[in-house]
This record gives structure tokens, sequence and C-alpha cells, in this order.
């Protein structure tokens, strides 16, 4: 036969299990709710990646179109001028002097800097 003292153990350990039962549900909303809050703030972060992806790719096409007009650049100059160095006009259209008949007009004296 059941005795008074088994039922008060049973009706506390139903006492005590509703009690379980309801905090692991509160703590099940709370962690419901920062699961939702994670996911927002995940999916911001892929959208930022995603932007991050997007400008990185521009910036690189940006840099290879400047890079390759830079190269069309150098090559149009590159056409014009000759390879080889040259010596400007000026100096070409000069005839040579020459410099020891001036060291052999005066070979006694000193140099005038005055």
């Amino acid at each position: 036969m059941v005795t008074l003292e088994q039922v008060k153990l049973l009706d506390q350990r139903i006492t005590r299990t509703i009690d379980y039962v309801k905090k692991v549900t509160g703590e099940n909303a709370l962690l419901k709710g920062r699961e939702d809050s994670y996911k927002k703030r995940i999916k911001e972060l892929e959208n930022q990646i995603q932007q991050f992806n997007d400008d990185q790719g521009q910036i690189e096409e940006k840099f290879l179109s400047a890079f390759s007009r830079l190269n069309e650049i150098e090559d149009a100059l590159g056409a014009k001028k000759d390879p080889s160095p040259s010596v400007p006009e000026m100096y070409v259209t000069q005839e040579p002097q020459d410099l020891s008949a001036q060291d052999q007009e005066t070979p006694d004296s000193e140099l005038d800097i005055f």
C-alpha cells in the first residue's frame, strides 16, 4: 500500500521537476535570442566580407588598368625615342675646339680668375 510519506516524496520530485523544466525553458528562450542575434551578426559579417571581396576585385582591376595604360605610354614614348643615347644638337653642330692651343698661349702665367 502507498504511504503518505511516499506521496509527499513523489510530490517533492514533481515540484523539483517542474521547477527544473521552467528553468531550462527560460534558458532555452535566452539561448534562442542569442542565437538570433548571432545569426544576424554573422549575416552582417558575411555581407562585409562580400563587399570587401568585391572592392578588392575592383581595386585589382583598376591597378591592372593603370599599369596597362602606363605600359602603353611607355611603349609609345619608347617608339618615338631612339634607344641609343644621343648628344644634344647644340654640341653636335659646333666644331670641336682645340684646347691645347689655349694652354700654349700662356705657358708661364697663372690662371687669371679675376
